[in-house]
């Protein structure tokens, strides 16, 4: 089967070809703008993947551009200055990358790379110190193994579904930017205030931070983590967390749906228990789009069977947290809405592409 549409690959593909076929666990994150005026957004989602799939704090960043023909240098060196902005405000270091010209793109791409280089070790970084590479990479094998036991322990125990956060946190800030004249034209510009915050919501680092520190806490008490053998089978049972990975494109829908083929089960979350802004509902109801099913950088999903200490020092944080629903042993993607069950379909794409 080739295939032929653009943008993100679909996840059945992504199953079947990439995910079946090798035991993940990330180093780095990649993201592209296409575009200008998306580098914020694809920035903002290469910094909370990496977070995620490194389980701590990443240091550098590669930046790789792609020139149309006839570009204009000004611009590129507008580009430059966002990028070095960008990598300041999340203390990241700019580590190489490359630029080009190519007769194949119409528009400029960027595609950063955030990734951890031990040799950049902050010792300032408390949470750098107590989670050092070697460490890092043992808690995301935990987190791999865990993934492998859900069905067995759903026989047994609820396993929860919490987000922190907002849905759509990342596609209200992108309307705001890019259809703030229409959204005036029905609200006014009473809202502003409130609308440009959303973008500095965009960065997870606190939410993940969080969690992973209550991860550590299940294995062993932070003093004597270092002490700890992490493939010992009684370390892992004390392990309640089995999944983790931050909203992106698609939204919430897509974000629960990559949970449940990350570990072979179905799920039935209820759409009232999903947080969401008044401010987005406006925004998305002016420009007739599913918040659901739009670009949700901002937001984290995991699932646990213990929420309550996981809530507790989300919440202390000042992060906003939610249940939204539960695993299931069979491969039901529900979404219940009042009495009504809802399926939820394959991914199509970002409803924000459809805008016209």
């Amino acid at each position: 089967m080739n295939i032929n549409s653009l943008g993100k690959v679909k996840e059945s593909i992504i199953n079947r070809s990439i995910l079946k076929n090798m035991d993940v666990i990330g180093t780095s994150a990649t993201k592209i703008a296409e575009g200008v005026d998306e580098i914020e957004y694809a920035y903002a989602k290469a910094v909370n993947s990496a977070w995620v799939s490194l389980c701590r704090k990443p240091n550098k960043v590669s930046v790789a551009i792609t020139l149309p023909r006839e570009y204009d240098e000004e611009k590129l060196k507008d580009i430059a200055r966002l990028c070095d902005r960008l990598a300041k405000e999340n203390d990241l270091q700019i580590s190489g990358g490359s630029t080009i010209v190519s007769n194949k793109v119409t528009d400029v791409i960027v595609s950063f790379t955030v990734f951890y280089d031990e040799a950049l070790k902050n010792q300032s970084d408390d949470f750098a110190d107590n989670v050092d590479a070697g460490r890092a990479n043992d808690l995301k094998t935990i987190l791999l193994k865990k993934k492998k036991e859900v069905k067995s322990r759903i026989d047994s125990e609820d396993i929860y579904i919490l987000m922190t956060a907002y849905t759509g946190i990342e596609g209200t800030a992108y309307l705001y930017d890019n259809y703030k004249a229409k959204i005036h034209e029905v609200l006014g510009n009473s809202l502003d205030t409130s609308y440009e915050k959303f973008k500095s919501w965009m960065n997870v680092r606190d939410h993940v931070e969080t969690i992973v520190e209550v991860l550590k806490s299940e294995i062993k008490a932070k003093n004597d983590i270092k002490n700890e053998n992490f493939n010992d089978n009684r370390i892992n049972n004390r392990i309640n967390l089995f999944y983790i990975d931050n909203l992106g494109t698609g939204g919430i829908y897509e974000g629960l749906s990559n949970l449940a083929s990350s570990l072979n089960c179905g799920f039935e979350v209820d759409l009232k228990k999903i947080p969401i802004r008044q401010e987005t509902v406006e925004a998305c109801n002016i420009m007739d789009v599913n918040p659901y099913m739009m670009r949700s950088a901002g937001s984290v999903v995991f699932a646990t069977s213990n929420p309550d200490e996981y809530i507790s020092r989300l919440e202390d944080k000042g992060i906003p947290v939610s249940i939204i629903g539960k695993l299931s042993k069979n491969n039901d993607k529900i979404i219940m809405i009042d009495d009504e069950k809802k399926y939820v379909e394959p991914f199509k794409g970002d409803v924000l592409k459809n805008i016209h």
